[in-house]
């Protein structure tokens, strides 16, 4: 990205005085202070249909959509049928494909249809967090000449189907820098946007031998997995089990809070849940 385009956050605000710009910090209040919360979960197990609380509440909700073959925001559609006014007043998606596509958003996301800004939202969702990173983002890394990193280059490599030390190295940055610019994006009027990103969880086999298996997490990769997780206000685990009449329960494990609003089970409610965040 380049510096200049960068949105300013509402906590550093710039002006002009002689044609030089100067800083001025505003102070961080809960009213103007965002939250921000990442659910992990498998597939099916309601991480897209937290989504539909918040609309359902009346906020409104612009989503980024980078899932594996495109769009699955089908879920939040298909609550909606007998009320398509919900989604036209209250929900904006964009669809991303590629990492350049998602660089020149954050640079300017009211720009090219963007309407970040004129849309207005409560909350900015990205959908599909995972697979932007092991596919778009490494995707271009690799589509980069081999002859310009260091060290032996194979075949698979210039194939663009195995990744090697330097392009680990650079999908960490790159990770880390999309998600520390995607969670510091607000609104120019100072309103805070809320985000929510949604994460597959990461299998965790246990080691043969192995007294304390790893705890369950979002399936990032590389580097990345471990500073990425320090973005988040809140970290839940959608959990889905069956009842005795046959029927599929959702509730959120806590895996991470700044705080001690939530317990560590909470019921699968996101609606419930907000009220408890405010």
């Amino acid at each position: 990205m380049t510096p200049t385009s960068k949105p300013y956050s509402t906590h550093i605000k710039p002006a002009s005085v002689s044609g030089a710009e100067v800083i001025r910090f505003t102070r961080i209040t809960e009213a103007n202070k965002d939250r921000r919360i990442a659910i992990v979960g498998d597939s099916g197990h309601g991480k897209t249909y937290s989504l539909v609380a918040f609309l359902k509440m009346g906020l409104k909700v612009y989503l980024i959509s980078s899932d594996i073959g495109g769009s699955g925001s089908r879920t939040i559609h298909e609550e909606f049928t007998d009320n398509p006014e919900v989604l036209e007043k209250n929900f904006f998606e964009i669809p991303i494909t590629s990492y350049q596509e998602m660089n020149a958003w954050l640079d300017d996301p009211e720009a090219n249809g963007g309407n970040l800004h004129t849309f207005n939202p409560d909350i900015i969702a990205w959908d599909g967090y995972c697979n932007f990173q092991k596919n778009d983002l490494m995707g271009y890394i690799l589509k980069i000449p081999a002859e310009s990193k260091k060290g032996v280059t194979t075949k698979v490599r210039q194939e663009g189907l195995k990744a090697e030390i330097g392009d680990w190295d650079c999908l960490g940055r790159g990770t880390t820098q999309i998600t520390n610019d995607f969670l510091r994006l607000e609104s120019p009027s100072g309103k805070p946007y809320h985000k929510v990103i949604t994460m597959m969880l990461k299998d965790v086999e246990p080691k043969e031998g192995e007294v304390k298996p790893k705890a369950p997490g979002p399936d990032i990769s590389g580097s990345a997995k471990k500073s990425v997780p320090g973005g988040f206000d809140w970290i839940l685990l959608t959990v889905r089990d069956t009842n005795l009449r046959g029927e599929d329960t959702y509730s959120y494990r806590v895996l991470k809070q700044r705080g001690k609003r939530l317990g560590k089970v909470e019921e699968g409610d996101m609606g419930k849940l907000w009220e408890k965040l405010k």
